[in-house]
Protein backbone atom coordinates (compact mmCIF):
# COMPACT_ATOMS: atom_id res chain seq x y z
CA UNK A 1 0.00 0.00 0.00
CA UNK A 2 1.20 3.73 -0.98
CA UNK A 3 0.60 6.79 0.99
CA UNK A 4 -0.03 8.90 -2.79
CA UNK A 5 -1.64 7.37 -5.76
CA UNK A 6 0.67 6.65 -8.84
CA UNK A 7 0.40 6.18 -12.41
CA UNK A 8 2.72 5.29 -15.12
CA UNK A 9 3.92 7.37 -18.43
CA UNK A 10 3.57 5.85 -21.57
CA UNK A 11 5.41 5.34 -24.25
CA UNK A 12 8.50 5.37 -21.95
CA UNK A 13 9.41 1.58 -21.41
CA UNK A 14 11.94 0.12 -18.86
CA UNK A 15 14.06 -2.82 -18.47
CA UNK A 16 11.19 -4.81 -17.92
CA UNK A 17 9.71 -3.41 -21.30
CA UNK A 18 6.34 -1.99 -18.75
CA UNK A 19 6.43 1.93 -18.66
CA UNK A 20 7.81 3.56 -16.19
CA UNK A 21 6.22 4.83 -13.21
CA UNK A 22 5.52 8.37 -11.87
CA UNK A 23 4.34 9.35 -7.92
CA UNK A 24 3.08 13.07 -8.79
CA UNK A 25 2.47 14.86 -5.18
CA UNK A 26 0.09 18.17 -5.42
CA UNK A 27 -2.13 20.24 -2.89
CA UNK A 28 -5.37 19.53 -4.38
CA UNK A 29 -6.88 16.25 -6.12
CA UNK A 30 -6.71 15.77 -10.03
CA UNK A 31 -9.17 14.06 -11.99
CA UNK A 32 -9.13 10.83 -14.40
CA UNK A 33 -7.27 11.42 -17.91
CA UNK A 34 -6.11 15.35 -16.95
CA UNK A 35 -3.21 17.16 -18.29
CA UNK A 36 -0.75 17.86 -15.16
CA UNK A 37 2.57 19.90 -15.57
CA UNK A 38 5.09 18.66 -13.38
CA UNK A 39 8.85 18.61 -13.24
CA UNK A 40 11.52 16.11 -11.88
CA UNK A 41 12.95 15.99 -8.35
CA UNK A 42 14.07 12.92 -7.74
CA UNK A 43 14.35 9.85 -9.37
CA UNK A 44 14.26 5.72 -7.68
CA UNK A 45 15.64 2.64 -8.83
CA UNK A 46 14.47 -0.12 -7.52
CA UNK A 47 14.37 -4.09 -8.37
CA UNK A 48 10.94 -5.59 -7.58
CA UNK A 49 11.22 -9.47 -6.46
CA UNK A 50 9.09 -12.11 -5.04
CA UNK A 51 9.99 -13.20 -1.19
CA UNK A 52 10.82 -16.60 -0.43
CA UNK A 53 9.52 -18.47 2.72
CA UNK A 54 11.82 -19.01 5.42
CA UNK A 55 9.89 -22.21 6.06
CA UNK A 56 10.44 -24.23 3.71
Amino acid sequence: MFPYDFRFIPKTPGGDRDPLNVLVLMDKPAFTGCLVHTRLIGVMAAKQSERQNDAQ
